[in-house]
């Protein structure tokens, strides 16, 4: 079930933790080549948001290699960039410290995801196609070893999530992290439940959010 790049062995480092952050860093801060390339060319008043910029062309790239998906993504790409951005930031800043929290996150958004009838490959495709953009737009910077800090990074997050997926379970049995959405909404990615989480990820161990 889960994709031939991921490893059995997900101990993430602080090193993996701080390769993984700084380029990520790099993206947000449009300090890539084809952001640069892009921005010399349109000049920087006609240039989108960084961030933007390598999400558009993720998006773009997952939907041509999964026709399908493009059904679970109907909000902006600016808002998607956004809540993209804030996922991985988040997962980044408590699974160093925080590891019990980040799991039980990530538990909680692949019940909801659930709900919307995500198949569990499409978390390896997700994976494997945001590292190839991240390798193609970081060009000579993305180094061996912060392509292998990515890998492990999605891999502890495909064997956290992964497996709930395969089950189909819309609830955990024990309260939830997280109150799912209403059924008005139409994309996995755009459930407020997500949003305040990600919007608080400074949260203690034993936190519960409840999201009207």
């Amino acid at each position: 079930m889960h994709p031939m790049f991921t490893l059995d062995d997900t101990k993430l480092s602080p090193e993996h933790v701080q390769l993984c952050q700084s380029s990520f860093d790099r993206i947000t801060s449009g300090n890539y080549p084809t952001f640069q390339q892009s921005a010399a060319l349109q000049g920087p008043e006609n240039q989108e948001d960084p961030l933007v910029f390598v999400v558009h062309d993720f998006y773009q790239t997952l939907m041509d290699r999964i026709p399908a998906a493009r059904t679970l993504f109907q909000i902006s790409i600016t808002s998607q960039a956004e809540l993209l951005g804030r996922m991985i930031g988040t997962v980044l800043s408590l699974v160093g410290q925080q590891k019990e929290v980040c799991e039980r996150l990530l538990k909680d958004m692949a019940y909801a995801h659930n709900t919307y009838g995500v198949h569990p490959a499409f978390y390896g495709e997700f994976a494997y196609t945001f590292i190839c953009t991240l390798r193609k737009h970081i060009g000579i910077y993305f180094t061996p070893e912060i392509n292998q800090a990515w890998v492990v990074l999605f891999s502890y997050m495909l064997n956290v999530m992964v497996p709930v997926s395969a089950k189909g379970e819309h609830v955990s049995s024990a309260q939830s992290f997280i109150t799912l959405p209403s059924q008005g909404s139409t994309s996995p990615i755009e459930m407020g439940a997500v949003r305040q989480v990600i919007q608080n990820s400074n949260l203690s161990a034993g936190s519960h959010i409840s999201v009207t």
